[in-house]
């Protein structure tokens, strides 16, 4: 969208877009879980995976939010009701 409007006449600025892979993957029986930020598949240089328990916390408070909302984690409308 940006380059239409560069050649529209309307200056825009282009910016970069650098995608990235984030992702935890838990694994429940033993207690902890690892984070994944990546961006080699993209072309990148950045390959991180972080073991801990702490993501596993991350992992596991956010399947008991998504369950708890069904799926519809617009939280607006759950404390709007408090």
């Amino acid at each position: 969208m940006q380059d239409l409007a560069n050649r529209l006449g309307v200056p825009t600025k282009v910016e970069e877009y650098h995608p990235e892979v984030v992702c935890i993957a838990d694994n429940p029986l033993e207690g902890f879980a690892i984070a994944v930020n990546d961006t080699t598949f993209y072309g990148g240089t950045k390959g991180l995976a972080v073991p801990s328990p702490t993501n596993h916390m991350k992992k596991e408070l956010f399947t008991k939010y998504f369950m708890w909302t069904n799926g519809d984690m617009a939280l607006d409308k759950y404390l709007a009701s408090w």
